[in-house]
């Protein structure tokens, strides 16, 4: 059972999706949520069963919901680098009488990296930050980071000696892909997910005959380890999802999307008007 920070928030995007597509000529409203049954009771599984109204024809549409995802194993090297790096430059705060508020990217291997080579580039990680917070501490000023800086490391030195949560080192990761390539990025991290919707969650109902979307949601929940992936333009996002439709025709009739400002558009086809009904 997803926590209740991602059911609260798939029910927030589907009643956002219902608002925003409901106009004059449209009417979409939520007529159940399969995937909330006990599995023995569920006629699909999806999140939700949309009722859309057009004009004096109504019919139900299967939609399921996606987060648009960052790297699986960021939530790791997050925690990794709380774990090694934050207590090292706690005791070096203190000693100096001056709180931080460190920023980085934690580092992301390649899968093909050797553990050799992840421990030898995490030690030089860690010594590169500490020497780094040393100085800063030293000179009393702000460290930012060079060009070349895969970490994107920054350091800001306070005039005071704690955080107001009685904390010396504040940390705020930048998150993203090991790729600098947004597509790529989302292309690695999404396509996966999408694919299994369309085989899995949507390919039964539309062979049932239920017309399908697919609703992705780039804003996710404050519970999240980290958060989406929410500098993918729609442009890349489509492009994603029609390299992943390719491999399952006939299954999505729509796609929509929430961005991070919570603004709801239509991806790809339109709710409402199925598009692979088998002709008569």
């Amino acid at each position: 059972m997803p926590p209740p920070e991602a059911l609260a928030r798939e029910d927030a995007v589907l009643a956002l999706v219902s608002r925003a597509l409901s106009n004059a000529d449209r009417n979409v409203t939520i007529e159940g949520r399969p995937d909330r049954l006990p599995p023995r009771q569920r006629p699909f599984d999806v999140d939700a069963l949309l009722l859309v109204r057009n004009g004096d024809s109504d019919r139900a549409w299967a939609a399921d919901v996606c987060v648009i995802p960052l790297p699986q194993d960021m939530p790791g090297a997050v925690a990794s680098f709380e774990e090694q790096v934050v207590p090292e430059l706690a005791k070096l705060a203190e000693q100096a009488g001056r709180a931080l508020t460190v920023s980085c990217h934690p580092r992301l291997f390649a899968p093909d990296s050797t553990r050799n080579g992840r421990k030898r580039q995490t030690a030089a990680d860690i010594a590169a930050i500490r020497q780094a917070a040393d100085q800063a501490l030293a000179a009393g000023q702000d460290h930012l980071p060079a060009p070349d800086d895969e970490l994107r490391l920054q350091i800001f030195v306070h005039d005071y000696p704690k955080h107001a949560d009685g904390s010396t080192v504040e940390f705020m990761p930048f998150v993203g892909g090991t790729d600098p390539d947004i597509a790529a990025q989302v292309r690695r991290d999404l396509a996966p997910h999408v694919r299994e919707k369309l085989n899995k969650q949507l390919r039964a109902p539309r062979q049932a005959g239920y017309p399908t979307a697919l609703v992705l949601d780039q804003k996710g929940h404050g519970g999240m380890a980290v958060p989406t992936n929410f500098l993918a333009s729609q442009a890349t996002i489509r492009g994603v999802v029609e390299e992943c439709l390719a491999d399952f025709p006939g299954v999505l009739d729509a796609c929509v999307l929430v961005t991070p400002e919570d603004q709801v558009i239509e991806l790809i086809g339109s709710v409402g008007v199925p598009c692979h009904d088998p002709v008569s």
